[in-house]
């Protein structure tokens, strides 16, 4: 991979580069489409590191080695489900 890959599902984005110079450039340009089309980015779900560390995308953790859902999307889901779990023992409604 010598030039920089973009990954889009719905909102979600991801960019993969080999080196981190040409990550920060593709960033840059990523940020200039954006401000054309008044869009920005959530803080808290923008992060820059290294692919062999792992990342979280569309609720899997993507590994060195495997992928696997996310511990994020493992707790939503339980908590879904023990939230059920409760109303129906309970005969709660909403």
């Amino acid at each position: 991979m010598d030039a920089p890959s973009f990954l889009r599902y719905m909102d979600d984005i991801i960019v993969l580069s080999p080196s981190r110079w040409k990550l920060r450039k593709a960033i840059k340009t990523v940020n200039q489409h954006f401000d054309k089309l008044k869009l920005k980015q959530h803080p808290d779900k923008t992060t820059i590191g290294r692919i062999k560390k792992g990342f979280d995308f569309l609720g899997y953790q993507f590994g060195k080695e495997k992928i696997t859902v996310s511990k994020r999307t493992l707790h939503s889901l339980l908590g879904k489900h023990i939230r059920r779990l409760m109303q129906h023992a309970f005969n709660i409604k909403g």
